[in-house]
This record gives C-alpha cells, sequence and structure tokens, in this order.
C-alpha cells in the first residue's frame, strides 16, 4: 500500500465503460488535464471534465482512474470517477485536436425522469430499498444498499418531482444518504457518524503539503514617530543585534 503522506508519481488513464459488466473497456487517448467537483448538499453529488487528445469522443459512460507509484515501487489504482460524458467541445493547435469532454453525475438519469402525479412511498416500506428499485429503474450504475429503514407514513411525492427528488425525500425521511464511489456505485447508507479525515498535524500535509514564507527587510521601519497636538514622541531601533538597526 501506497503511504500518501510521501512522494510519488501519478499515471492518468481514462476508459470507456462496459455498461453491462461495469467494468473497464477500451481506453481513450492520452489524458491532458482533469476536474472532478463533488458536493455532499446537492442532489447529483459531482461532475467534472476531462481534457484527452482525440479528433472524436463517442457520449457514454467513462472511467477516470490514477495509478500511483511511490519512491519504493509499490503502486495502487485509484478509481477517481465514473461519469456519463458527453458534450465535447474541441481546441485546434499546432495540428493537434483537444477534447474536452463534460461529465454527469451517473445519478443525472434520474433527475430528468418524471414521476406520475400521485406516487408515493408506502407506509411500513423499507425505505432505503424502495430508493433503490426506483433507481434501478431509470439508472445504469450499480446500487449498494447498506442500510435500512422502515418508513412511519406514506411520503407523497410533489408534482413534478424527478426519480432523483422522490429518492432524497425518502431517504431523509430515514436519516440516510446516498455516496457515489470513484467506480460509480451508488451506495445507499446511513448518515456518517464518524469523520473521514481528521486534520491534525499528521494529516495536514494531505491538504497542504507545504508551507512558503518570504523573507523581506526592506520595508520595516527603524524608526517611529508619534505626535499627539502637543507632544511629539520618538521611538529608534538602535540595536547593534537588530538586522533593521539604524
Amino acid at each position: 500500500m501506497i503511504d500518501w503522506g510521501e512522494s510519488y508519481t501519478s499515471r492518468w488513464r481514462f476508459v470507456a465503460v462496459n455498461v453491462d459488466t461495469w467494468a473497464d473497456s477500451r481506453a481513450l487517448p492520452e489524458v491532458e488535464s482533469a476536474k472532478i467537483t463533488r458536493t455532499a448538499d446537492g442532489e447529483l453529488l459531482e461532475s467534472g471534465s476531462v481534457e484527452i487528445t482525440a479528433d472524436n469522443f463517442e457520449p457514454g459512460y467513462y472511467r477516470l482512474i490514477c495509478t500511483a507509484t511511490d519512491t519504493r515501487g509499490n503502486s495502487e489504482r485509484v478509481d477517481v470517477a465514473t461519469m456519463l460524458f458527453g458534450g465535447a467541445s474541441r481546441t485546434y493547435n499546432h495540428g493537434t485536436s483537444t477534447l474536452t469532454v463534460n461529465g454527469r453525475s451517473v445519478l443525472y438519469p434520474a433527475s430528468v425522469s418524471l414521476l406520475l402525479e400521485g406516487e408515493y412511498a408506502p407506509a411500513n416500506a423499507d425505505g432505503a430499498r424502495f430508493v433503490a428499485e426506483m433507481l434501478q429503474g431509470c439508472i445504469v450504475a450499480p446500487i449498494s444498499v447498506e442500510a435500512s429503514f422502515t418508513l412511519n407514513a406514506n411520503v407523497v411525492f410533489p408534482f413534478g418531482s424527478s426519480i432523483l427528488d422522490a429518492a432524497w425525500m425518502v431517504l431523509n425521511a430515514g436519516g440516510c444518504i446516498m455516496q457515489i464511489t470513484g467506480d460509480g456505485v451508488v451506495h445507499i447508507k446511513h448518515m456518517p457518524t464518524e469523520s473521514a479525515l481528521d486534520l491534525n498535524a499528521a494529516n495536514a500535509r494531505l491538504i497542504v503539503p507545504g508551507i512558503k514564507a518570504a523573507y523581506d527587510l526592506a520595508d520595516v521601519p527603524n524608526q517611529y514617530i508619534a505626535v499627539d497636538e502637543f507632544k511629539t514622541a520618538i521611538a529608534t531601533n538602535d540595536n547593534p543585534d537588530s538586522p533593521v538597526s539604524t
């Protein structure tokens, strides 16, 4: 295993996902850059974009993979994000075509699938399982149910609600959440009660790996004069051991 607090090199790959097996498929050309945004309080939870060197792009599900190797030769694969990618924009530069493709959460299809008027989650149903069954009808990503709770009353969905809106309503009623891991699996689980990372002295380097400091004495005064109506006071730094003395 890699110590992520130490130095390592990384190799990035952008691969198509087989929607039947949810496994890696063909790899795309070289990754130039990537941006992944995640939020805990948004319905879709994540979005992103990837820049690749290519002439064309076929929309679909793709996975961004990082293979890290530390100074001892240990390697570890990390699935960074799996999303529904499309909407490519192209840049030509010195005969090279670069595409920027935009990624949407694997939950996106559920956000545009609307429920019929009057649909509801029935009382006494397992809310987590009910949400999973709703989502399975419109998304292709695997769903892992890791929680269970019983609805005390019917949860009636307002007119115009999407399946994703309804899913969050039911989960909120049971104190549960959804999370998407880097492999694109949707996890339904209870709200965490323990921290995922403690920002103590040992872990601070994971967030801020270095500190910059500037040392410039050019603007440090060695004499200060204060005037108060009828009085004037002068303070002078004449300490021979001070680097800014007179």
